[in-house]
């Protein structure tokens, strides 16, 4: 009996220890929580205090809590060194807590982690590059997305700002401020309105900037010190304009004044370069070079300072390029162990996608047979009939026709790579350039499987088109980074210039298919080295989108074949023996037509081609 109680005491113990430690756990992550907010509100006036708040929440954290915890911490902290301009650490953590928030499929921190990073290269004056991740942020789904697109569009529109394209300018503003207004982001909403009046002075309408200043000021909920220094500058350069001097001096003032407590020395050497400029208009030159003086020490200062902070960033770079290559080098050891793996679900892909073109014939079969019944019983139809059926033996032998032949040299060619792979009579170096050959072979092999899927179901049953207005720009650079591999194993560069952001009217579906071919087809009939440019061209009523490739261009007889408007091509092999089937063309010639789109090419033999893409807007 005492023995009896004993173990029961020792279970009681147990679950007891159980229950404090599950407690113990609930009440770090709610500490960690309040030191988040801790540090939050520490952000603009104390960093050492705001980063300490952190240090202690991280050492509370453990591998047992929710990973999003530990990447709350991360963002938290690398918005700390953004507000210190601190960029290169900012930098690096906002990537380490993107990297968290993607292995947690965390929609909302993926936004705001793209979100960061984009501000990180707008302070390192990368304005391309910010907008690319704002763009990316803006893409990203979650369920405050258009809560938090009231800030990317706002980030978006200050970029195109600096960058001078005011058009893009305005109308991402005015994107972020209908967004603020909707979702009540009060700051947001101050921010924008005082923007538009920044934008209106650089465009010269200076009684709409002072439209939207007078705006911002008489704004019902209180403007934070910082918005009040932007407009109060803005009002100075306004009354500038208009030949007021006191009132313009009294602004300036005021807003070195407010930019002094912030404290911000971009806007002290900005509102001393318009006392500078007031001084000057009223004649009094000892004055305006006094000003002046002001104005170059703290420009050198903010000059200096941003030197400094894109050395740390290259210096960032460098570190991230060597642990890339270490972590290149610990990836190849890990992909050695795996490869065996891999060439086997290639095979059972293989297999599976074999089946379903099996398959498909199949069912053609079976409408062929019941087509055959039908006719005994329409002898009215019987021609009409008769040319269907027609049609689909003539698909059917083509599709035979491709697997027995052109897909039986990319085979045998896999087949022979597996075989020397197996035999262990290559080296290390081998085995990697060979793997890189099958990849690209794989890669090949099931493009042109798709290709076939796609252009037999629009011979045999037509394809459904359902046009939307749609970004092609998004579309295309997802492509462009889904062929990395395929032109770096070629070494070839691609040049994307000129890229806007214009709607056209296309099926999503069938927009990606056509650029991915027409990559696909430059890649393969360029010489390695090469390069691919691509730039779109604005029109009143479409779009035209240039893909020129200094590869071998286009033959004589496929030229004419493709202007006679023939239902199937000649297939030649690419620089690097790329195989193909002929269909990747006749697919991007009949998905335009169905979109109202149309297919121009420029070639000259042995020098290269240029495919030309028009979409309607």
């Amino acid at each position: 009996m005492k023995k009896t109680y004993f173990f029961y005491g020792v279970i009681l113990l147990f679950i007891s220890g159980l229950l404090n430690l599950h407690a113990q756990n609930n009440s770090n992550q709610d500490s960690i929580s309040k030191l988040i907010d801790l540090s939050r509100s520490k952000l603009y006036e104390d960093k050492a205090a705001a980063i300490k708040y952190l240090d202690i929440a991280e050492s509370l954290y453990l591998e047992t809590f929710d990973k999003k915890i530990y990447a709350d911490i991360i963002y938290a902290r690398a918005t700390v060194f953004y507000v210190s301009t601190d960029y290169h650490l900012a930098l690096e953590n906002f990537l380490e807590g993107l990297e968290i928030y993607q292995e947690t499929k965390d929609q909302i921190g993926i936004s705001k982690s793209l979100t960061g990073i984009g501000l990180v290269e707008m302070g390192l004056e990368n304005y391309e590059v910010a907008i690319y991740y704002f763009n990316k942020a803006i893409a990203n789904k979650s369920e405050k997305q258009e809560y938090m697109n009231a800030a990317n569009f706002f980030n978006k529109g200050i970029a195109f700002m600096d960058l001078n394209v005011l058009d893009s300018s305005e109308h991402y503003l005015r994107k972020s401020l209908k967004l603020a207004i909707k979702n009540k982001r009060v700051e947001t909403e101050h921010m924008a309105i005082n923007r538009f009046g920044q934008l209106n002075l650089q465009k010269g309408e200076m009684d709409s900037a002072f439209y939207y200043f007078q705006k911002l000021l008489n704004h019902p909920v209180e403007i934070n010190t910082w918005e009040r220094t932007f407009a109060y500058r803005g009002l100075a350069h306004y009354y500038l304009e208009k030949n007021q001097y006191d009132i313009a001096n009294k602004y300036a003032n005021d807003a070195i004044i407010l930019a002094k407590k912030i404290p911000s020395k971009w806007e002290i050497f900005k509102s001393y370069e318009v006392l500078s400029k007031i001084a000057y208009k009223q004649n009094n030159t000892d004055l305006a070079y006094e000003y002046l003086k002001l104005h170059n020490i703290y420009n050198d200062s903010v000059v200096g300072e941003n030197v400094a902070r894109k050395v740390k960033y290259l210096q960032f770079l460098k570190k991230e390029s060597e642990y890339n290559k270490l972590n290149l080098e610990k990836t190849a050891i890990q992909k050695q162990l795996r490869d065996n793996k891999i060439i086997v679900v290639l095979l059972i892909l293989f297999v599976g996608f074999f089946v379903v073109v099996i398959y498909f014939l199949s069912i053609q079969a079976q409408i062929k047979s019941k087509f055959n019944r039908e006719l005994g019983e329409k002898n009215d139809s019987i021609a009409l009939q008769n040319e269907n059926l027609e049609k689909l033996n003539t698909t059917k032998t083509k599709l035979l026709s491709i697997l027995s032949h052109d897909m039986k040299s990319p085979l045998a060619s896999i087949e022979q790579v597996l075989s020397m792979y197996q035999q262990e009579i290559l080296s290390k170096v081998e085995k990697e350039e060979l793997l890189q050959k099958l990849q690209i072979q794989v890669g090949n092999t099931l493009e042109m499987l798709n290709n076939m899927v796609i252009w037999a179901q629009s011979q045999l049953e037509g394809l459904k088109t359902e046009r939307v207005l749609i970004n092609p720009h998004l579309t295309l650079t997802n492509v462009i980074q889904n062929a990395h591999l395929s032109l770096e194993l070629k070494n070839i560069t691609v040049d994307y210039i000129n890229y806007f952001e214009h709607e056209v009217w296309c099926d999503p579906n069938h927009l990606r298919i056509i650029f991915q071919n027409v990559v696909s087809n430059s890649i393969k009939f360029s010489y390695p080295n090469g390069k691919i440019t691509i730039h779109m061209e604005d029109f009143a009523t479409e779009v035209k989108i240039y893909f020129t490739d200094n590869g071998v261009g286009l033959s004589k007889e496929l030229m004419a074949e493709l202007n006679d408007k023939k239902e199937s091509v000649i297939a030649n092999a690419g620089t690097s023996n790329e195989m193909g089937t002929g269909i990747g063309l006749l697919l991007i010639k009949n998905l335009l037509k169905l979109n109202q789109g149309r297919l121009e090419i420029k070639n000259k033999h042995n020098k290269g081609a240029v495919f030309i893409i028009v979409l309607k807007k």
